[in-house]
């Protein structure tokens, strides 16, 4: 049932980013929209639980994640399918918050999570690198 509120929500976006398909995968706590233009695959978003060695935790928060391929950079493409996941987010998961992770010098997907209400919360380390922990309220 919740895969077909999510391909309703986000069949939306088929016309205002002229997409030509939307691909989804889902489970029960996993939604991932990949976005093909033109018949290439040119990125994707959704939510996953990869038990990331992180502090602090992040087990039981629905975490948040995007990438699309270079020639899809600066066209609005990732803020329009994030804020297509969030919505699917908001009404699947029970948790006041979703989380996600960037790289510092990720300018883009740092433009793109404030876009979408994520705030940041802390700088920690990943994988033996900087990284900043950000949080959207639900």
């Amino acid at each position: 049932m919740w895969l077909a509120a999510a391909a309703v929500l986000l069949a939306a976006a088929m016309g205002v980013t002229g997409a030509t398909e939307l691909v989804l995968y889902g489970g029960p706590l996993l939604f991932i929209a990949g976005l093909l233009l033109s018949g290439r695959f040119i990125g994707e978003a959704g939510f996953h639980d990869l038990k990331r060695d992180i502090e602090p935790s992040l087990e039981g928060i629905p975490e948040a994640g995007w990438a699309l391929a270079p020639q899809a950079h600066g066209k609005g493409l990732a803020s329009e399918i994030v804020r297509r996941a969030l919505a699917w987010g908001d009404e699947t998961f029970a948790g006041d918050r979703t989380v996600c992770i960037i790289d510092p010098e990720n300018t883009g997907s740092l433009n793109v999570a404030a876009k979408c209400g994520y705030t940041k919360v802390l700088e920690t380390t990943y994988h033996d690198g900087p990284t900043i922990l950000l949080e959207r309220l639900v």
